[in-house]
């Protein structure tokens, strides 16, 4: 999305208007369902998460930086939630809902289905999930939502050589489990 035009939508909003806000939800309601899907493994918490983070954003636009981008601060709230969530809930198997991932996308398949469809596809996801959460972050960001390492950085509030450190582990993580585990 051009800049200037989130720009002005995240000033109509932070003065109060609801319909800028939505807008706004409408736009990135996609890249953080797909985020919390892909740390929690289930359709159901990622809709609530979803939920949550535009919520959560919505009540603390008075803190939202000028000049900042809208994306990024969103997704750390979403990550920040989700996070919290994973840390409450007890274990259970990482979930395999595609169907789910793509109905939320736009007609084509978009940067998730292509990461699923790459080495095993629903093996691949299985093994996301086994990731520590810190990686499985890390990749997801860099690959599945196609950030720069800058932009990984600035959501995880980390270096961008740090971020580059967590996808590189993560990716042979991600490449020890595939291969022990015969896939």
């Amino acid at each position: 999305m051009h800049e200037a035009l989130e720009g002005g939508l995240v000033e109509k909003a932070q003065r109060g208007s609801r319909r800028a806000f939505g807008k706004l939800m409408e736009l990135y309601q996609k890249p953080i369902y797909n985020l919390c899907y892909r740390l929690t493994g289930t359709k159901e918490e990622a809709e609530d998460l979803t939920q949550e983070t535009f919520l959560r954003a919505y009540e603390r636009m008075d803190t939202f930086r000028e000049g900042a981008r809208f994306l990024p601060w969103v997704y750390t709230i979403g990550l920040n939630l989700t996070r919290n969530h994973l840390s409450r809930r007890p274990l259970h198997p990482f979930g395999q809902d595609r169907e789910d991932l793509e109905r939320h996308g736009n007609g084509g398949p978009g940067p998730q289905e292509l990461l699923l469809q790459k080495e095993g596809g629903e093996r691949l996801q299985e093994a996301l999930g086994e990731l520590p959460l810190e990686m499985r972050e890390a990749v997801w960001l860099r690959y599945g939502d196609e950030m720069s390492y800058d932009e990984v950085s600035d959501i995880l509030f980390i270096s961008p050589a740090a971020a580059r450190m967590r996808v590189h582990r993560g990716l042979k993580k991600l490449k020890e489990i595939m291969t022990t585990t015969g896939d």
